[in-house]
C-alpha cells in the first residue's frame, strides 16, 4: 500500500499478479532463493501473463541471461491533470523524499529506484515560464522606468508612463 501523502488512486504492479500466480502453485512467498530461481520464474511468468492488458513483459526488463535487471510499476495519481504549478511541485518533492527513503532502506539488489511523471514536467514548465514572465516584466518595466526618468527628468512622468505601458 502506498502512504496516503503520494495521493495513489490506483497502480499497476506485474509483481502483485506474480505473487497470486507463485502461491497458487502451492509456493510461499518471497521466493525463496535457496529452493527457487526468482529470475527464472518471473521470466516464465512474464512472458506467459498479461497485466493490465499488456504483456507483463511489458513492466520487466531482463537481460541477455533472463535475470530481471528493471521493472516499472505505474501510479495513478488522485489529482487533476491541470493541477497548479505550486500544488504539483510539492507533491513531486512528497514523491522524491519517499524514493529517496525507499532507496536509503533498500537492498542493494534493489536500490536506483526513480519516479517521474507528465504533471511534473508541466508544472516545472509552468514554474519557469511564470518567473522568466516575471522577469522579463520587471526588466521591461524598469528599462521604461529608467529611460522615461533619464530623458524628462521627471520621476512623476516616469512613473506615469510606466504604468500605461502596464496597462497596455
Amino acid at each position: 500500500n502506498w502512504p496516503i501523502e503520494l495521493r495513489v488512486d490506483e497502480d499497476i504492479c506485474w509483481l502483485r499478479g506474480f505473487i497470486q500466480w507463485w502461491t497458487d502453485r502451492g509456493y510461499d512467498f518471497p521466493v525463496r532463493p535457496e529452493k527457487h530461481d526468482f529470475n527464472r520464474h518471473a521470466y516464465e511468468y512474464a512472458t506467459t501473463e498479461i497485466t493490465a492488458n499488456k504483456q507483463t513483459t511489458h513492466f520487466l526488463w531482463f537481460n541477455e541471461n533472463e535475470v530481471v535487471v528493471g521493472m516499472t510499476v505505474k501510479a495513478y495519481l488522485a489529482v487533476s491533470r491541470n493541477m497548479a504549478s505550486d500544488g504539483a511541485l510539492e507533491l513531486m518533492n512528497t514523491w522524491e523524499g519517499f524514493i529517496e527513503r525507499f532507496n536509503a532502506q533498500a537492498p542493494l539488489s534493489v536500490t536506483g529506484a526513480w519516479q517521474t511523471s507528465k504533471l511534473w514536467v508541466q508544472a516545472e514548465a509552468q514554474a519557469v515560464i511564470l518567473n522568466s514572465t516575471l522577469v522579463t516584466l520587471g526588466i521591461s518595466f524598469g528599462c521604461v522606468l529608467l529611460g522615461v526618468l533619464v530623458f524628462t527628468r521627471s520621476l512623476h512622468l516616469a512613473i506615469i508612463v510606466m504604468l500605461n505601458v502596464f496597462l497596455i
